[in-house]
């Protein structure tokens, strides 16, 4: 695509964000209202006859042989991650 249609596109996305994000909606406190006043109670739930359920058992297997740079790759991960964790 030419730079034009891109700049054309940016923009146009830009204004959208830019329009979503200026309307200012009424809350509870400047509509003086309380909040519970709006809110319905939720239905009841529908109770679970334990003669119609089932379960559903297997088991995950991986066919081949891992490439020989997983330990490495790991290892090089758990090690990012802990620097990251002791930084945050």
């Amino acid at each position: 695509m030419n730079k034009k249609l891109w700049a054309a596109m940016f923009l146009l996305g830009l204004l959208g964000m830019l329009a979503g994000c200026s309307k200012k909606e009424n809350t509870n406190e400047e509509q003086g209202t309380s909040p519970s006043s709006d809110v319905k109670p939720a239905p009841a739930a529908t109770p679970i006859d334990p003669a119609t359920v089932a379960s559903v058992s297997g088991t995950v297997t991986f066919g081949g042989t891992a490439p020989k740079n997983v330990a490495a790759q790991a290892k090089a991960w758990l090690k990012r991650l802990q620097k990251e964790r002791n930084l945050g």
